[in-house]
Formats: structure tokens, sequence, C-alpha cells
């Protein structure tokens, strides 16, 4: 990543995604934009002072401030990153909302219109805005990497994921068309997509804890992944070593989508004295 630029969005704390993948960005010789969330108070942002404030000198170019929902605000962000480099090695959309209350007391059976657009904007709608107005700033240079988030409740039902799992589905979706629109200049676009982390965002879905120890139940490997396995992940995808992968979905979950049956518990026989 040396010599390298990557706009990364959705930097809250040292607990984002976000937050480990520009870590790795830097660690690797490359150095990031941060895009944050817009209207944040003092505490919030020293919170993101706080995450990034490891960083080696000069790695963060800087930061903008973004209001997801709007296209105008988007844009905004996207000039005032383009003041601070002209042009972007990998773009990263770590962003997602929808209303937390009614999804975690009623579910999808009580979903709005409103929900439902706001969720579809910020999660999904937001990516394409930002791959847009980079594209249009002439920001995006041939073989760059586009990178956003998903998780798998967008592909099979998770509980209390419900209208996150249908934004994150048109995320996926978007982001092929996105790879069949930029691909004839190299420019790669990709989802990762990892298990259940403890983050700002996960915190907000009802028995998280439960889904958590599911995973880490099921998952082949000894515990599902981290944010650092994620940012690395991540870094792959935005790293030249990804040259010639676009429109796909990686998973980092240490394999628990593909777990069909899984003998982790001892059968009651199992446990029962002989």
């Amino acid at each position: 990543m040396n010599g390298k630029t990557v706009l990364v969005s959705g930097v809250l704390n040292k607990y984002s995604i976000a937050t480990h993948i520009a870590n790795q960005v830097v660690d690797a010789g490359g150095k990031v934009i941060l895009q944050i969330q817009g209207g944040m108070d003092h505490k919030k942002l020293s919170r993101v002072d706080a995450a990034v404030k490891d960083f080696p000198d000069g790695s963060v170019l800087g930061r903008v401030e973004c209001d997801a929902s709007s296209p105008e605000s988007i844009r905004s962000a996207i000039a005032q990153a383009k003041e601070m480099a002209p042009e972007l090695d990998g773009l990263v959309h770590s962003i997602g909302a929808c209303n937390t209350e009614r999804l975690v007391k009623h579910g999808i059976m009580y979903t709005t219109l409103e929900d439902f657009q706001g969720a579809l904007n910020v999660s999904s709608f937001s990516y394409i805005a930002m791959v847009q107005e980079a594209e249009k700033a002439g920001m995006l240079k041939d073989g760059s990497s586009c990178l956003a988030l998903s998780y798998l409740g967008g592909e099979k039902v998770v509980p209390h994921y419900d209208l996150m799992g249908i934004a994150k589905a048109a995320l996926e979706a978007s982001n092929r068309y996105l790879a069949a629109a930029l691909g004839r200049r190299g420019i790669r676009c990709n989802i990762l997509s990892p298990g259940p982390l403890k983050t700002a965002a996960g915190k907000g879905i009802n028995d998280f804890e439960k889904i958590g120890w599911h995973v880490d139940a099921n998952c082949f490997s000894p515990n599902r992944p981290t944010q650092v396995e994620a940012g690395k992940a991540a870094l792959f995808l935005l790293s030249d070593l990804s040259m010639g992968i676009t429109a796909e979905v990686l998973y980092c979950d240490g394999g628990y989508r593909q777990n069909g049956m899984h003998f982790n518990h001892k059968t009651p026989q199992e446990e029962s004295p002989s």
C-alpha cells in the first residue's frame, strides 16, 4: 500500500471495523482520509481522535464530515476529500443505519415505508453515491478498489436483523452492478462480510450476545474472527494482491456460513455417565 491513498468511512471509535481497516492500510504504508458522521458532539469526536491517535504521523491526511442520508452532503465530502488527495486508490463504505428502536422491539412486520427508505438510503444507496461522486470528481484511479461492509443477514435470515438484512442484500446487489460499470477501467468493487463483531452497530441488535455465542460455537475456527482479522481481509481486497477479483463477497466469519451441521456439543448420551 506504499504511496496509496484510501478514503475510509465509518470510523466511530476504536472498536469500529473501519478503524481497523484504516489501521491496516497505514501499517502497510498507505495513507487514509477519514469520512466521519456529520454533527458529532465533542465526546464522539474525541472517540474518533482516540481511535487513530497511534497511527503514524502523516498517515491521516484529514477527515471530512458527511451525512450519509444526504446526496448533497456526500458530494461535499468527496469534494473536500479531493482537496486532501486528488486521487484515490481505494474507497471503503462502512456505513449502515435503520430505525433501531422499531427493529429491536417489533421486527419486519412493523416496518414502515419511512423505515425502509431510510435504511436503504443510508446502508445501500450511500455506497453508490460515494462511488458516483468519487468517479465524477476524477478521484478513482484506474485499477483502484471500492469496498463495502456487509453481513450474513443480507443473504440468510438472522434473528432480529430484519430490515438491515434487506438493506445489506441491496448493498451486495449494488456492488455487483458497480463492478460491472467500472470493471473496464480495472476498478474492483467487492464486499467484505465479517461475522458479528462487538461494534456500536452490533450492540444495536437485540440478542446480539446470543448471536455471537452461536457463531463462536458453530464456526470452524476456535472463535469467530475479530476486527483485526476483518481489517486484514479488507487490506487484501484493497491491495494489488486482489487484482482480478471483483463483484465478490468475501466472508470473514471462520467458516460459519458454510456450516451445514457441526457436532460442537456432546450428545445427552455422551454427557450421561455410563
